[in-house]
């Protein structure tokens, strides 16, 4: 057997250990409360705020929309419609730490919000919670 057909069996076996995990785990409407736990350790600054804004702008911009209202660039594969992220509360959690992972881990099992674990640092993800903070709207 040629090495493609490792290639491409080894990918399934990956998607298939993927999606099991990710089907054994669900992140919970009104957010996951041992996230809402973490506590924030980059200080909110302006200088955070605008590496947070630089990050949104490079990797979240194409789906959540430039004024992160979910008014995205891109069409969305399955018709789910990208967060708008300057409302007062979010579906899957407000909290610092259940925004944070959400980030970091995806919303499953759907993946409607990929997982940018391995692609943002965490001190970078903690950025982008404190310019999101910015966006949304007073409650």
């Amino acid at each position: 057997m040629n090495c493609s057909y490792w290639t491409i069996a080894g990918g399934f076996a990956l998607s298939l250990a993927f999606s099991a995990t990710a089907l054994a785990q669900s992140t919970p409407k009104g957010g996951d409360p041992a996230a809402a736990k973490l506590q924030n350790p980059v200080a909110s600054s302006p200088e955070s705020v605008e590496k947070g804004k630089a990050i949104f702008m490079k990797k979240c911009v194409m789906c959540h929309g430039p004024k992160a209202d979910g008014t995205p660039q891109i069409m969305i594969e399955g018709g789910v419609s990208p967060a708008n992220l300057t409302e007062t509360a979010y579906i899957y959690g407000t909290a610092d730490g259940q925004i944070f992972s959400n980030i970091k881990n995806g919303i499953l099992p759907n993946l409607n919000m990929p997982t940018w674990d391995g692609q943002i640092p965490d001190a970078d993800i903690w950025n982008l919670v404190n310019f999101l903070r910015t966006v949304r709207q007073p409650g």
